[in-house]
């Protein structure tokens, strides 16, 4: 293994890319979320300088980004570090600039090889001399987030949600912090907008955060280390998920349910992090702009195959006929419509939802909160709760003890999806449009009725892949 920035060379001999293994704190971040994305008006230039900075993490004194806010919270009056943290209403912005805070005496538990591989990081050395201890303490201190590379502006994600039925206002990342979203390396790799496949970089248990609520925004070892063995299991079985880098240990003592427990982070990664929630923030405030800005950036980076205009012209919307004044259905009757890139985009997702329930029934895997804010916008099996895979088969099992009507049941989990896209499909309907084909002289076609329309394709897709796993 080498180490050394991220490069491709090519030996004389063939014109296969070798790529050279770098260190965590060699990642070059592209930050598409940030750079293109409302930012909180708190942190315009970037996270602010917390206040235990000089003591416990004084290289980020040291940081240009960091100092520029620094400085403008004194000139302009840009809120402190404690400010920006504090519990509040974060409007029109789909992230908040932020540190996380620091970890007392980091330790490196555990590492996935494999996620490692994936970022072409050098491995974790063995602890079996003093400069290994000190490199594997250097990894934990940069992994945690107690270090952060100059080049590094971490956020953290705003976002609302239904739970348990219900909408619960603006939810958010309370208890994570984004490091970095790095583009990934390898041959073959497609490039989107000049970028690569990325991922994005989240470190859990790091604090609290303008979206903690009434939570410490910390974690402890047991949890974490439930998300990063099931998250690398799910991966390890070819199931849609988030991954897990690493599980960093510490001193640090956590109460909870009035015990004192080990704390701990967990480092995890996906190429997203936008939930169906992430839009719903917006529709709920009337925020309609910030919905075609995050539709447009995940439909660039996601979706690209959206963007090509053959693709996206004509689709067949079964059993559908039109009252000319109204737009309401009023016979079963095939109609041929044209729809715009967010209806096509919409049944992508649809589609991938129905895909990633059929990994899970197939494999009984049972989420546990399938509530709007931990469901994916590109079909990822996303923050583990109270998981659990079925032991014996019972499809009124949940495993969660505070889910006393088992909604969230193994059972009920392709029913729940399809309610929580109608939910997420709301968003979109003032962005969906459509016009009938020439034949058909008729005025537009109304977009709740295009929404309803393509939920349909949940129910082949969830079922076609259903079957093929059964079947395997």
């Amino acid at each position: 293994m080498t180490t050394g920035k991220s490069s491709l060379s090519y030996p004389s001999s063939t014109k296969t890319p070798v790529i050279k293994l770098k260190n965590f704190h060699d990642l070059i971040p592209v930050d598409t979320f940030t750079k293109e994305l409302p930012c909180d008006p708190l942190t315009p230039f970037g996270p602010p300088i917390p206040s235990w900075a000089a003591t416990q993490s004084p290289h980020l004194l040291n940081d240009t980004n960091a100092n520029l806010n620094s400085t403008s919270s004194h000139s302009h009056g840009l809120s402190s570090d404690a400010a920006v943290r504090a519990s509040r209403r974060v409007c029109n912005s789909c992230f908040t600039y932020l540190y996380p805070e620091p970890l007392p005496s980091p330790t490196l538990i555990i590492h996935s090889p494999a996620a490692f591989a994936l970022l072409s990081l050098n491995q974790p050395p063995a602890a079996d001399s003093k400069e290994q201890i000190a490199k594997r303490t250097l990894l934990a201190e940069s992994l945690c987030g107690n270090r952060i590379p100059k080049a590094f502006r971490p956020w953290t994600h705003n976002y609302g949600g239904h739970q348990f039925g219900y909408y619960a206002g603006q939810l958010g990342d309370g208890r994570c912090v984004s490091l970095c979203e790095v583009e990934i390396e390898g041959e073959g790799l497609k490039k989107i907008n000049g970028i690569g496949k990325r991922m994005e970089i989240q470190v859990k248990g790091c604090g609290r955060t303008p979206y903690s609520r009434f939570g410490d925004g910390y974690a402890i070892l047991r949890s974490s280390l439930r998300e990063f063995l099931a998250s690398e299991m799910l991966a390890a079985l070819g199931i849609p998920t988030t991954r897990a880098l690493a599980m960093v240990g510490s001193t640090r003592e956590v109460t909870r349910e009035n015990t004192l427990e080990s704390g701990a982070v967990v480092v995890r990664m996906a190429e997203s992090w936008v939930r169906f929630g992430s839009f719903e923030v917006f529709w709920y405030r009337s925020e309609k702009d910030k919905i075609k800005t995050l539709a447009d950036y995940v439909i660039n980076y996601h979706y690209p195959e959206v963007n090509i205009p053959k693709q996206n012209k004509i689709v067949i919307m079964k059993h559908l006929n039109l009252d000319s004044t109204s737009g309401n259905v009023v016979e079963n009757r095939p109609v041929e419509v044209e729809v715009n890139k967010y209806a096509v985009f919409f049944k992508e997702v649809v589609k991938k939802t129905g895909i990633l329930i059929a990994y899970w029934q197939a494999y009984g895997f049972t989420h546990g909160v399938l509530n709007t804010d931990n469901m994916s916008i590109i079909g990822l099996t996303l923050d583990f709760g109270p998981f659990g895979f079925l032991d014996n088969y019972d499809p009124y099992w949940t495993p969660n003890n505070s889910d006393s009507e088992k909604r969230y049941s193994f059972e009920d989990q392709p029913k729940i999806a399809l309610w929580n896209l109608s939910k997420f499909g709301r968003t979109l309907v003032d962005l969906i449009e459509s016009t009938p084909s020439r034949s058909e002289k008729k005025k537009n076609i109304r977009g709740e009725v295009i929404i309803n329309e393509i939920l349909k394709e949940f129910e082949p897709a969830f079922v076609e892949k259903y079957s093929d796993l059964m079947r395997k």
